[in-house]
């Protein structure tokens, strides 16, 4: 059965990302592995939630969960027929035939022992909000396992002495077990002569691995944002005996900006702008995420009006195009101290008074 990702984040299917945001925050802080430690079907959990907000975070991809569902994001594996399952070494296996099947199983087709891949290490990265923006570079340290240097990784050394073999402990057969399938063979480690000539690597104790403090660089790309995710292949713990690396999953989040809030790749503020310039218009400068910027104000202005500034927001992770940014004003009244600033406010009330209430409230929209 392939995963109900709007289940997984406990959202319905027409939650805004705002609410998509917020389920996953307090999700994530219930299942995360720093908060449970050797619980392993939290950390299955907050995987399946990272997934999940991966998808639905991002809008094309949640169009194409939408239509596709999850087959979009990866094949699901094959449920085997009348309920059984006989864990074949692939799941290309439900594919074949079963002649083919029969020539894997017999002729040893697969059989050999599969190196395992390393463990992928998850990793939380907080940045300014200004990082996030721009990208950044940073080192950062890890207590990982990596291929042992003195067998590289196999566990054993070649040794001028005939031990045991370690597989088919010198019977020269080893078991082969497919499911409800189990047979015996020519042990493929020593050819079945029983012996080898290696020895277990003292160093790592025979299991290829080291446990080690290393420093790995990391290139964090612009436009990251909370929750975002950067993976770097191979950069995991070592797959035993030789096995793949896993990857260093990065997950950052963004410290909050006291001016600036960005919601996808728009940037939104607030500036307060006099009642002259809201009333003449003006041109005011306005802070932006690339430093000062002019803006127009036209005469008229409304308090609650938002402008928008094209292509000064988030620029995408690709780097194919940018967000804006919106610019809500609001009219500071001033603080009148002396007598003759007070008969000019006066004057001027005076003077709005004239034209009918009726229709400043259907220009304001209280009236329709």
């Amino acid at each position: 059965m392939s995963m109900d990702f709007y289940q997984i984040m406990g959202v319905d299917k027409d939650a805004t990302g705002s609410e998509i945001k917020q389920a996953y925050r307090r999700l994530a802080r219930r299942h995360h592995p720093d908060l449970n430690p050797g619980d392993t079907e939290a950390a299955k959990r907050f995987q399946e939630l990272q997934h999940a907000y991966e998808v639905l975070s991002d809008r094309g991809k949640r169009r194409r969960y939408d239509r596709f569902g999850a087959a979009a994001f990866g094949a699901q594996k094959p449920e085997a027929p009348f309920g059984f399952d006989f864990a074949f070494d692939s799941a290309r296996s439900w594919g074949k035939s079963l002649g083919e099947l029969f020539s894997d199983l017999f002729a040893g087709g697969g059989s050999d022992k599969k190196l395992s891949r390393g463990k992928d290490i998850q990793y939380n990265m907080e940045l300014s909000f200004e990082d996030s923006l721009r990208g950044v570079t940073a080192t950062i340290k890890l207590q990982k396992d990596v291929r042992c240097s003195r067998c590289q990784g196999r566990g054993r050394i070649p040794s001028d002495q005939e031990t045991p073999c370690p597989r088919c402990e010198g019977t020269g057969k080893e078991e082969v077990r497919r499911g409800p399938f189990r047979f015996s063979r020519e042990c493929s480690r020593c050819n079945s002569s029983g012996v080898v000539r290696d020895e277990t690597c003292e160093p790592c104790s025979g299991q290829g691995l080291k446990r080690t403090e290393e420093r790995i660089t990391v290139k964090i790309p612009a436009g990251v944002d909370e929750g975002s995710i950067v993976r770097l292949p191979g950069k995991g713990e070592a797959g035993p005996y030789g096995g793949e690396s896993g990857d260093l999953v990065i997950q950052t989040h963004v410290v909050p900006h006291p001016f600036f809030e960005r919601k996808n790749l728009n940037i939104y503020c607030e500036i307060p702008i006099t009642f002259a310039e809201a009333a003449l218009g003006a041109r005011i400068p306005v802070p932006t995420i690339d430093g000062m910027a002019s803006m127009k104000i036209p005469p008229g202005t409304q308090s609650g009006q938002v402008f928008r500034l094209r292509e000064k927001g988030v620029s995408q992770m690709d780097g194919n195009g940018r967000g804006n940014q919106y610019v809500k004003v609001t009219i500071a009244v001033p603080s009148l101290i002396d007598e003759d600033s007070k008969e000019l406010i006066r004057h001027l009330a005076h003077r709005l008074a004239q034209e009918p209430r009726e229709k400043l409230y259907l220009e304001s929209g209280l009236l329709t």
